[in-house]
């Protein structure tokens, strides 16, 4: 019986808790917001940081085709050795 109590008092209070609103998701006052807190205020800063993290990012798709690519050469050559 005491169990029961116990997960009906977890339960509504489970259900008083309260949710992420999908609105503010959706909300385009809000969405500009953040837009602007993470890229800059203005237009020009805004383009400059996008920019910037498109260049960040094609650095690291470099990077790693290259590790890969080292991994795979490490690979190959491992696989012809000879063995003794």
């Amino acid at each position: 019986m005491k169990a029961f109590e116990l997960l009906r008092e977890i339960y509504w209070e489970a259900k008083r808790a309260p949710d992420a609103k999908p609105e503010d998701h959706k909300n385009p006052y809000r969405r500009q917001k953040l837009i602007k807190m993470l890229y800059g205020r203005t237009k020009e800063e805004r383009v400059a940081t996008k920019q910037k993290y498109n260049e960040l990012f094609e650095q690291r798709k470099l990077d790693v085709e290259k590790e890969l690519l080292l991994l795979e050469s490490e690979r190959k050559a491992k696989e012809e050795e000879p063995v003794d």
